[in-house]
């Protein structure tokens, strides 16, 4: 799946897919082989966003054992061999469905600037996740999170 990674960036921050697949393609993403993961880091970090150095967990640990540990009110995107995915307070983005028993290479936290934390949020609570509904696969897990954004008001 070679737009995993803008995806995963694209989830992670809320950033527009368009704005995200731009910035890609000028770190040199490409529809065919994709995109190499520290330009994806440097990336992120060019867009203002605060985050980690890509850890790799301690031990070698699969999706399944490892996904429990996070914690379930912060934003990370996972690295898996040839594929990124998001999870984003708790809730996993993954377009190609990951296997559980697939190892974990690195992580990386991302945090939104504190500033633009409240705009996200009035975005999302207006209809902003209406624009990321139209993504395929994350559907499901997007309308969950609209419907708990609608709750909460």
């Amino acid at each position: 799946m070679s737009d995993c990674v803008p995806y995963a960036i694209h989830i992670a921050t809320g950033e527009e897919m368009a704005v995200v697949m731009s910035l890609a393609q000028q770190r040199g993403w490409d529809s065919e082989k994709g995109m190499n993961g520290i330009a994806a880091w440097y990336m992120l970090r060019d867009m203002g966003f605060q985050i980690t150095p890509m850890k790799r967990p301690e031990d070698r640990v699969t999706l399944k054992r490892f996904l429990p540990t996070l914690d379930a009110s912060k934003t990370y995107i996972i690295s898996v061999t040839h594929h990124w995915f998001t999870v984003r307070d708790g809730i996993r983005f993954d377009k190609a469905r990951t296997h559980p028993r697939t190892e974990v290479a690195a992580y990386i936290e991302v945090q939104r600037p504190a500033d633009q934390m409240d705009a996200c949020y009035e975005a999302l609570a207006e209809g902003a996740c209406a624009y990321r509904r139209s993504f395929g696969a994350g559907d499901v897990l997007i309308e969950h999170v609209h419907a708990e954004v609608e709750s909460a008001q």
